[in-house]
């Protein structure tokens, strides 16, 4: 007997309970296949074609999203797509080359006084817990996901560290605490039990408020001022302070260090050493 051909957001939603279901990119993958069936349509899998792909992303541009979401959503559409081929129901579509994405960006970060200025302004407004969500994703250069789905039970004192299971990159890693973080976080874990979230939120949750806190604090028009700031002043910090580059790929857990390496203009260079000459 023929197979039925699933349409796009059944074989959508069997790749999320095969690949992504309890993983913390799963959020991410289902609003990109979310977009990407508002472009497509919600047609059958054997009839996408590399000229509706094209169309998809000029979509998914036109939302608008940088060169660099528009590739990650069809990198989402290309993982649906090959378990559609495995299951026997499509030959798989020749896919675009991804977009150009523009090598070393500015980097942005929190001055010392910017993170001053948004403390306080949590503080005023009473989100107590968003301000200490926010100092420990500067603090520790997660991701906001790796830090609303940790459990009491990685978090270590005796070891002032953290681990994180379940990295973009697909490796765990371990960081330790600085003094701030570890205040923080104790009456919360305190209170947990083992197997629970120490901050048991969602993304929109802490991205809503980070974004009414933008607009307040003047920031509205800048691109830039976005709730990824903060592992970027981690990793802006963490440079600027003379770590080594292969440190901040680790503690970061970075894939590639091509990825830590928009941090390295921010380190000390010898011309430092040797200004005293024209003081």
């Amino acid at each position: 007997m023929k197979k039925k051909v699933p349409t796009l957001k059944d074989a959508a939603n069997k790749t999320y309970r095969r690949r992504k279901n309890g993983d913390v990119s799963a959020k991410d993958f289902l609003t990109s296949m979310r977009h990407n069936v508002q472009a497509l349509g919600d047609i059958p899998v054997n009839k996408i074609t590399t000229s509706l792909i094209n169309k998809m992303n000029d979509y998914n541009k036109s939302r608008p999203n940088c060169n660099e979401v528009v590739n990650k959503k069809m990198g989402h559409l290309k993982l649906v797509l090959e378990d559609c081929r495995d299951d026997g129901y499509i030959t798989m579509p020749e896919f675009p080359k991804p977009r150009r994405v523009k090598k070393n960006k500015k980097v942005h970060y929190l001055t010392a006084d910017m993170e001053r200025e948004l403390m306080s302004y949590l503080t005023c407004f009473n989100h107590h817990e968003h301000r200490d969500v926010f100092k420990c994703l500067i603090d520790i250069g997660c991701r906001v996901m790796e830090l609303l789905t940790l459990e009491k039970r990685f978090v270590d004192f005796d070891k002032n560290q953290i681990t994180f299971q379940y990295r973009k990159n697909g490796r765990p890693n371990t960081v330790p605490m600085t003094t701030a973080v570890r205040s923080i976080i104790k009456p919360y874990y305190d209170k947990c039990n083992t197997l629970d979230l120490l901050f048991d939120h969602d993304y929109t949750w802490a991205n809503s408020i980070f974004q009414k806190a933008k607009s307040e604090l003047g920031y509205g028009k800048h691109k830039w001022y976005k709730i990824h700031l903060f592992r970027d002043t981690c990793g802006s910090r963490l440079a600027q302070a003379g770590v080594q580059i292969l440190i901040i790929r680790d503690w970061l857990g970075h894939e590639d260090i091509q990825m830590t390496e928009k941090y390295s203009h921010l380190a000390p260079d010898s011309m430092h050493q040797v200004v005293g000459v024209l003081n």
